[in-house]
């Protein structure tokens, strides 16, 4: 297969939950007004699904007739050359820093061994005298010149040590340095002369009509290995009016190749998601009739085994004629039946041999194996080794007597055709449902002569498809390519288990439903397995600043944000970081909004706004003493210090008695000015109230409640009659 190969760039990503969809683009020129018959797109990874792979051809400019169309697509393999822009197979530059490291650990342990060896280095002991006798000379020249040599030797040698350490002392921090961005670096890089790539061949039919112009091929892909999470970032306007809302991503992918410069798409779906679509089943009133055949379908012929007749006689004659040991018993007399058939294969041998060349080779014929016959119409089934032609002998040996194994080869054979023959029950005519892959017409196979399920289409498996391929660009190989395609696939998936970063969720679709967001501006990704942040886009929100304080338990006075979502798509949970203009806030969590829904962010206590509460408290008892009246006051001062005018939320709350109890009974007196009732959606509390007010930039408010307890004069409250503080 002569097809030229196609340089492409990937155009466009989107990212899925799990897994990406790859977009390349590779320009088709025409050369001399006339395309090629098929064309190659390689350098393609190994983790991508082979059944994943889309097609489309444009036309550049965009907007005119495309002059050819698609005929074929298939997915194979083939060894990549060396591509521009992308790292070399290996990191030499890591590998000959490694191999310094190991030079200067070797050399500094063999200057330490001759230090050691210097070391155990000493004069002899000062000769002895027989006794009696004065002792004999000591040579204390030799002595002292052995001494002053290993002190020199040794100091040399400590100096060596020491400059040899420091050079490797640098040369580790250089090594350390070098793997950092060695991990940091993406894995996409040139293959190795021994590594494979997947490429999409396409096969193109010229259509007669229109000029040939250039076009561009247009390929999509899956590939598993990459994910992503959403992050914000709010700014608001001094008034807390409006903030800008800019979304970003942390996207984290190894399929194997950079996307650089790629218009990226983030979806909360799934890549592929079985569905069943309901089949509504139609009432009809008249006669039964047969389903139609499913398109693209038709059922085998019946009479297959036709095919391979003329294939079968040759193949019982080279048997027949190989010669038979005979039994010294005697034959016993053929019956008339006997007889009859013995003619009819005498004249089907005959027939047989009619027109061919007589066979005058003198080899000897060999089996590998017994023939025997086969399961299907008595075929001979079994391997059996090409058979060289039988000797003169057999030859010249009368056809009027052939083989008892023959005979019963044909006895067998004329008992399936009357069976055959033979007209069978009617049977109820079912719906015929072809497997989707029996309907992939090019990747279909015709078993051989010699196998077992002879004539009939079969898919061909994913290691032939692509052995075919590699063969024909003269590539052999002694890999098993299913599993390095394997551990490619599942060396990216890895990427689906990982869990994400502190404070981010990977999305999931919002109330079943999945939503894409586009980044603006083409973004960069490496293939690094690591988490990369990336910008999607910025839109200007609406915002309401709100002040809430609960007094009865807290002096301080808390900050909240209604953001309001300016999106026509759910924002998916993530970590937001709130700023005041330049000044950084804090970091907060924003849950999931639906498109034009509201958010509440708080941004903590807001010092400028100071809240004081004081109460009062009088027991007062009717006359004879018969009911007891505990009497509470509340007064809130607000002051405000901001220097615009502030709206404050107060909560208070009211004690209240069982429902149904009449021995306590709590009334309101005075609330100035008037509160509302307030229902919290989580840990509802009753009898909460609260006091809406705006206070104006530095002024005051004064907020008053009185309520009334009453009980019988003999009973006390629980914890003591006094209720407020």
């Amino acid at each position: 297969m002569d097809a030229p190969a196609l340089s492409s760039q990937i155009t466009a990503v989107t990212v899925y939950q799990t897994g990406a969809r790859v977009e390349r683009a590779a320009p088709l020129r025409p050369s001399a007004g006339e395309y090629p018959d098929s064309v190659r797109i390689p350098g393609l990874p190994l983790s991508l699904d082979d059944r994943s792979v889309r097609l489309r051809l444009e036309t550049d400019p965009a907007g005119a007739a495309v002059p050819v169309a698609v005929s074929d697509l298939r997915v194979g393999l083939e060894l990549s050359g060396p591509e521009p822009g992308l790292a070399p197979p290996r990191n030499e530059e890591l590998r000959a820093a490694r191999r310094k490291v190991q030079r200067l650990e070797s050399h500094i342990a063999q200057i330490e061994g001759m230090s050691a060896h210097l070391e155990k280095l000493e004069p002899p002991p000062r000769p002895r005298g027989a006794y009696g006798s004065p002792p004999p000379p000591s040579p204390a020249a030799a002595r002292l010149a052995l001494l002053d040599f290993r002190g020199s030797q040794l100091e040399a040698i400590e100096e060596e040590i020491r400059e040899r350490k420091r050079e490797l002392d640098q040369a580790r921090e250089e090594l350390h340095l070098l793997e950092h961005r060695h991990r940091q670096a993406s894995t996409a890089r040139q293959a190795r002369e021994h590594e494979l790539r997947k490429s999409v061949i396409v096969r193109l039919r010229r259509i007669p009509e229109g000029p040939a112009v250039p076009c561009r091929v247009i390929v999509e892909y899956l590939v598993p290995g990459a994910r992503w999470a959403p992050g914000y970032t709010l700014r608001f306007d001094p008034e807390y009016r409006h903030a800008q809302l800019a979304m970003r991503a942390l996207v984290c992918q190894a399929s194997g190749e950079d996307w650089n410069g790629v218009d990226l798409t983030l979806s909360t779906a799934e890549p592929q998601r079985w569905l069943e679509l309901p089949e509504l089943a139609s009432l009809r009133i008249g006669r039964l009739q047969q389903p139609p055949a499913r398109i693209g379908w038709r059922e085998p012929p019946a009479d297959t085994a036709r095919l391979f007749a003329d294939y079968d006689r040759a193949r019982e004659r080279i048997a027949a004629a190989i010669p038979v040991a005979a039994e010294p018993t005697e034959e016993p007399e053929p019956e008339p039946e006997q007889e009859r058939f013995d003619e009819e294969v005498e004249q089907a041998l005959l027939l047989d041999a009619a027109g061919e060349p007589e066979l005058t080779s003198v080899a000897e014929p060999v089996l590998t194996e017994e023939i025997t016959p086969g399961p299907d119409d008595g075929f001979l089934g079994g391997a059996v080794a090409a058979l060289p032609a039988p000797p003169m002998a057999a030859a010249a040996a009368e056809p009027s007597s052939p083989p008892t194994r023959v005979k019963a080869l044909h006895a067998k054979r004329l008992r399936r055709v009357k069976a055959r023959e033979k007209p069978s029950e009617p049977e109820a005519m079912g719906e015929v449902r072809a497997p989707d892959e029996l309907l992939d017409y090019g990747n279909l196979r015709l078993g051989g002569i010699d196998d077992p399920e002879r004539g009939k289409l079969r898919p061909a498996r994913a290691d032939e498809w692509y052995l075919e391929l590699l063969s024909s660009l003269h590539v052999e190989i002694r890999i098993d390519v299913l599993v390095a395609i394997r551990m490619a696939q599942e060396k990216a998936a890895r990427i689906g288990t990982r869990e994400p970063p502190p404070a981010y969720a990977f999305p999931t679709p919002w109330q079943d439903f999945a939503h894409a967001y586009a980044a603006e501006a083409p973004v960069d990704v490496a293939s690094d397995g690591n988490f990369h942040s990336v910008p999607l886009l910025k839109r200007t929100a609406e915002t309401e600043l709100r002040h809430v304080a609960v007094p009865r338990e807290s002096p301080e006075v808390f900050r909240f944000v209604t953001l309001t979502n300016p999106l026509p798509r759910p924002l998916p949970q993530g970590p937001a970081d709130l700023y005041a203009g330049d000044d950084f806030l804090l970091s907060s969590t924003l849950r999931t909004v639906a498109p034009g829904g509201t958010e509440e962010l708080g941004l903590g206590v807001e010092e400028a706004i100071k809240v004081a509460r004081n109460t009062r408290f009088a027991e007062s008892s009717g006359l004879m003493g018969g009911r007891l009246s505990l009497e509470h006051a509340i007064r809130i001062d607000v002051a405000n210090h901001l220097p615009q005018t502030a709206r404050v939320e107060i909560r208070e709350r009211v004690p209240g008695s069982r429902h149904g109890d009449e021995t306590v009974k709590v009334e309101l007196t005075e609330v100035e000015p008037p509160w509302e009732s307030f229902h919290q959606t989580r840990s509802p509390i009753e009898g909460s109230y609260r006091w809406l007010v705006d206070v104006a930039a530095g002024g005051s408010r004064s907020l008053q409640a009185r309520y009334t307890i009453q009980l019988a004069a003999k009973h006390e409250l629980v914890g003591g009659n006094r209720r407020e503080p």
